[in-house]
């Protein structure tokens, strides 16, 4: 995996899509695809992660097909089984289907499945008036830009994940009951760019068929090297 391959991705050539599981079991991030293109199942899964303590490092996105992503990072590398248990009991929390998907889908690596499921990655052609594969403000639903977004990426510490998880709440007696209601409870936390005042106005680019974004005094090659650079760093294992 190169450099070159995001900045195909970030211009819209050919997309890219990450394995977010390494060899021995651990992860720095989880998505779990809210396949709803209402936003409100994703809105409250966002808040019960954020409820059972995770209170930064989740992200909403808009996929291409305009169903949702919500998509937690952490600071280090972290056992995914912890990362996926907190996603079910999000779930069940949420009053989401448990056979939501959650990437990755196992806790480890097998002979079956010696490089598990990939996630499509944000961004794939940059920003666009629709919003489709881009980040979402949590409460306006409001298009994130990739450089505001990159900027303020604040993952959750890997430190304090042992708190997370020893207080995550038990199976309910009776088990899953799907179709409850969504928790309405929210965390104190949120992310960077939800508290921070935009202060210059967002810049509408051209797109070819392709979805390659033309224009380079919008983005020139070191913003799209470093652009490239940070989101590789976020989430390539």
């Amino acid at each position: 995996m190169s450099l070159g391959h995001y900045h195909r991705h970030l211009d819209g050539a050919t997309s890219l899509g990450i394995y977010p599981l390494r060899p021995d079991g651990s992860l720095r991030w989880f998505a779990v695809d809210v396949d709803d293109r209402n936003p409100a199942p994703a809105q409250a899964l966002y808040h019960a992660l954020s409820t059972l303590a995770l209170n930064r490092g989740i992200y909403i996105e808009r996929s291409g097909g305009k169903d949702h992503h919500v998509i937690a990072f952490f600071s280090d590398w972290t056992p995914a089984a912890g990362g996926r248990r907190i996603a079910k009991v999000a779930l069940r929390e949420a009053g989401l289907p448990p056979t939501t998907e959650v990437f990755p889908k196992q806790d480890a690596l097998t002979p079956d499945t010696p490089w598990g499921n990939y996630l499509n990655l944000p961004y794939f052609g940059g920003d666009n008036p629709e919003g489709r594969r881009m980040i979402l403000n949590p409460s306006s639903l409001e298009p994130v830009p990739l450089g505001v977004w990159l900027e303020a990426v604040e993952p959750f510490p890997v430190e304090a994940l042992s708190v997370v998880l020893a207080g995550l709440p038990g199976e309910p007696q009776g088990g899953y009951a799907q179709g409850a209601p969504p928790s309405t409870r929210r965390g104190a936390g949120g992310p960077a760019w939800s508290r921070r005042p935009q202060t210059k106005k967002r810049r509408r680019r051209s797109r070819t068929r392709t979805g390659s974004t033309l224009s380079d005094n919008v983005l020139n090659r070191w913003s799209r090297r470093r652009r490239s650079w940070r989101l590789a760093a976020w989430m390539t294992p």
